[in-house]
């Protein structure tokens, strides 16, 4: 009952609706799990600027699941629902900033929407604002912010920061003393760049399930995927 009513809401043009049905047909919930279904509700969602689905059908252009896999594609959905504060969206647009995913590469940008995810309590984005901080990567040098930021996204049981902090501590640092303690300031108050705005512009061109481009190389796809987060539900 809850599918056929959902249904009907969908194709009457619900944006919330139509979310639902792709967030269905993607996870198998009370219907077979069909991706290309998926992604025609979830573009039909986005395209009335719904976020999460703006996400989802970015996420389904990256790892190619119901359309052939068009990173620029991917990374211009993923601006668009970042730009709603969209926290995987911010994260995962960042990811692609830093590896060249569907962009050219900029980790300015990269630092910058992880930033923007990581204020808003995404333990990877956490970690990655972070690791950024303390290995002076696109933002000045600070270990103590690396630190409290990778410390957040550890409280969270983010593995790699999990990891990263016991590190530390195996070689002997007691991250928690070992910095200059007039570096440390609230990481919430340490934007990258000066807090300089993230772009305001999308990254690529619009473009529709019809219009994907050819899958890419396999050693790219497999290191798009690796540190993505999943679908919005």
């Amino acid at each position: 009952m809850y599918f056929d009513e959902l249904q009907q809401l969908a194709e009457k043009g619900d944006a919330e609706a139509m979310f639902n049905m792709g967030v269905c047909f993607y996870t198998g919930k009370g219907v077979k799990k069909v991706y290309p279904e998926a992604v025609k509700w979830f573009d039909a969602a986005a395209k009335k600027m719904h976020a999460k689905a703006q996400y989802n059908l970015g996420l389904c252009y990256l790892l190619g699941r119901g359309v052939a896999a068009n990173y620029e594609t991917a990374a211009k959905w993923f601006f668009l629902a970042a730009k709603q504060r969209n926290t995987k969206a911010q994260y995962n647009l960042g990811c692609c900033y830093e590896k060249g995913i569907g962009v050219a590469v900029d980790l300015v940008m990269a630092a910058k929407w992880f930033y923007a995810a990581a204020k808003e309590g995404e333990a990877a984005a956490q970690y990655k604002i972070g690791y950024f901080y303390f290995n002076n990567i696109a933002v000045k040098e600070n270990k103590q912010v690396g630190v409290d930021w990778i410390k957040k996204s550890a409280d969270q049981g983010f593995e790699d920061a999990v990891i990263f902090l016991k590190d530390l501590t195996d070689s002997g640092i007691d991250y928690d003393t070992a910095f200059d303690p007039k570096a440390k300031v609230d990481p919430e108050e340490s934007a990258p760049a000066e807090t300089a705005p993230v772009a305001e512009t999308a990254p690529v061109v619009d473009a529709t399930p019809a219009e994907t481009a050819p899958a890419v190389e396999e050693a790219k796809a497999e290191a798009a995927a690796e540190d993505v987060d999943d679908i919005d539900i």
